[in-house]
């Protein structure tokens, strides 16, 4: 299987590699875009390549391998060069009858379907995507309320928070702004540092300060005077195990 997909890689047949990938690995290592994933291929394919596959460690009751991936110096010679190799992590899962690849470092992605609802809001965690060195929960968000509700800005810092056993991570794409309007239900991808090599599981998100506010600007100048006429400040924590 692999030598297959490094055979299209090579011979720069795009459609035919992306066809060899999971429609989880499309969708959450590409976007859903053959064109992002031709992109990536070009970067590391700028000439013939071959390649060594040695297994590496386990997610689950899966296998990941390490693919090493060089110059084809048998055939150019070094010619000066230092030798170079580009790493990256392989997951084989199977789609029907057939085997899929799972690359760009993403290993799998978990369904989880936690909810916790209360008087203000309702927050579905639906899955979370696993890559290598972090990991992007999918959540959806109701504001129930008749005001503006604030879960995220970008200034405020230590918002949204990933429990790992004694280690409280912070999510890592703050230019994620979380704010809903009355009545609002919108979709967050959110993103926290996490190796695959570590074994500790995660054990819950906390939503750390969520205002629900009578009036936001967005302005950090007007922060504060707008969480001292909140209707309510609060956390909540969605347990993930």
């Amino acid at each position: 299987v692999v030598d297959k997909y490094m055979n299209y890689c090579n011979n720069g047949e795009y459609e035919n590699a992306y066809n060899m990938l999971s429609e989880n690995c499309k969708n959450k290592a590409f976007k859903g875009d053959i064109k992002k994933f031709e992109e990536y291929i070009k970067s590391i394919f700028t000439q013939k390549k071959r390649y060594s596959l040695q297994s590496y460690s386990n997610y689950d009751d899966k296998h990941i391998y390490l693919l090493e991936i060089f110059n084809d110096y048998l055939a150019t010679g070094l010619t000066g060069e230092e030798f170079a190799t580009f790493d990256e992590k392989l997951l084989m899962v199977k789609e029907g009858d057939e085997y899929k690849l799972n690359i760009g470092d993403f290993i799998d992605v978990v369904d989880l379907k936690r909810v916790v609802e209360d008087d203000y809001s309702k927050i579905r965690i639906l899955s979370k995507a696993v890559f290598c060195d972090h990991e992007e929960y999918l959540v959806k968000i109701t504001n129930k309320t008749d005001y503006t509700m604030v879960i995220s800005s970008v200034y405020e810092g230590n918002e949204v928070i990933l429990d790992v056993g004694n280690d409280k991570r912070p999510m890592t794409n703050l230019s994620t702004e979380i704010v809903l309007a009355p009545g609002e239900t919108q979709e967050y991808t959110l993103n926290f540092d996490k190796y695959i090599e570590s074994k500790q599981e995660a054990q819950a998100l906390i939503f750390n300060k969520i205002r629900i506010l009578q009036s936001y600007t967005g302005n950090e100048e007007d922060a504060e005077k707008e969480k001292e006429n909140a209707i309510k400040l609060y956390s909540l924590t969605i347990p993930l195990v």
